[in-house]
C-alpha cells in the first residue's frame, strides 16, 4: 500500500509515501483544476477553496477574485467551496438570481444527507467534530436541533431519551472518535452510529502513522488553520517527533533543535489541502539543504 522513495542528504534520510499523499486530495484539487478551467468566464470564490493560505494566495495571484461576503457578488457566477455553504447563503443566492457552481465535497454532501434523513426520521443527530469548524457550521444550518461533541464535557448535553443518531466530521481521527462514541453510547438508550469521515482521511492517517513509526521527525506539509494537517499532526505524535510546516522558511527552526541527531530520518506527508508545488519546494530544500 505504501512505498518508500528514500533520498540522503547531508546526513538527512528522506522517507515519502505515496505521491497522492504528497499534494491536495481529491475533492480539493478537483474544485482548483475546475476553477482554473474557468479562465475567461465571471466568476468569484466564495471563501476558501481551502485553509492554506499559499495556494488562495497563488489563486488570486492568478487573477481569481476570492470573496467573504455575498454582498460582494454582483451578477457573476459564485463559486462554494469544498466545504460547503451556510443555508442561509444558499437561499440569498437563489433569491437574487445569482448563478453559483456547487464544488461542495461529496463526503460533505454525504453528511448532510444523511444528517437530513435521521431527522426526518425523528432522531437527534449528533456529529463529533469541531463546531467552530467551516464543514461543520454549514452542515448545522440546514439541521433543526443538531448537538456537535468534540469533547468529553459535551457529551452531557445529550438527552437520552431521544432516538440518537452519531455521524463525524469528515476530516474527525479515529482516535476522537473512539474516544467519544462510547461515552455517547452509555447515555443514550438507543442510537445509531455511521462514519461519515472521508476516505482520504482515513488514507493519509494511516499513511503518517506508518511514516511515524520509522522516522524520527514527521513533517507535515500544511496551513496552520487546517484542521486535517492538526490532525495529521497528532496522529504521528503518538509514536514520534511531528511538526506543521507551512513554507521552507519553517524549517530552520525545525532542524536547529535536531542537529545531534545523525543519520536524521525524516518523513514528509502532505495534508489535504496542501498543495504539490509547497511540498516539492520542502523536499527539494532539504535534499539541498538551503535553509
Amino acid at each position: 500500500m505504501y512505498y518508500d522513495k528514500t533520498k540522503i542528504s547531508n546526513g538527512v534520510k528522506i522517507i515519502l509515501p505515496d505521491k497522492k499523499y504528497l499534494g491536495l486530495c481529491f475533492g480539493i484539487k478537483r474544485a482548483v483544476e475546475k476553477c482554473l478551467s474557468l479562465e475567461g468566464d465571471k466568476f468569484v470564490i466564495y471563501g476558501q477553496l481551502a485553509h492554506n493560505a499559499t495556494l488562495c494566495n497563488k489563486l488570486k495571484k492568478q487573477g481569481i477574485t476570492i470573496i467573504d461576503d455575498l454582498m460582494e457578488a454582483k451578477r457573476e457566477k459564485v463559486i462554494i467551496c469544498p466545504h460547503g455553504i451556510a443555508k442561509k447563503d444558499k437561499e440569498f443566492l437563489e433569491k437574487r438570481g445569482i448563478p453559483f457552481l456547487d464544488l461542495t465535497c461529496s463526503f460533505v454532501k454525504n453528511l448532510l444527507s444523511r444528517a437530513l434523513e435521521f431527522e426526518k426520521n425523528s432522531y437527534q443527530v449528533i456529529v463529533i467534530g469541531d463546531k467552530n469548524h467551516v464543514e461543520i457550521k454549514n452542515i448545522c444550518s440546514f439541521l433543526q436541533k443538531p448537538l456537535v461533541v468534540g469533547k468529553r464535557s459535551e457529551v452531557r448535553k445529550i438527552n437520552s431519551d431521544k432516538k440518537i443518531a452519531v455521524l463525524t466530521q469528515t476530516t474527525q481521527t479515529l482516535r476522537k472518535i473512539n474516544e467519544l462514541l462510547p461515552l455517547i453510547k452509555r447515555r443514550c438508550k438507543e442510537i445509531v452510529f455511521i462514519s461519515t469521515r472521508c476516505n482520504e482521511t482515513d488514507e493519509r492517517q494511516k499513511a503518517v502513522k506508518k511514516l511515524s513509526e520509522k522516522t524520527d521527525l514527521v513533517l507535515v506539509v500544511g496551513d496552520k488553520m487546517s484542521k486535517n494537517a492538526n490532525n495529521l499532526v497528532k496522529v504521528a505524535q503518538e509514536k514520534t517527533r511531528a511538526k506543521l510546516v507551512s513554507s521552507t522558511k519553517g524549517l530552520i527552526k525545525i532542524f536547529k533543535n535536531l542537529h545531534y541527531i545523525s543519520n536524521l530520518k525524516v518523513g514528509i506527508i502532505a495534508s489535504a489541502s496542501a498543495p504539490a508545488f509547497v511540498v516539492n519546494d520542502i523536499i527539494k530544500c532539504l535534499k539541498e539543504k538551503t535553509f
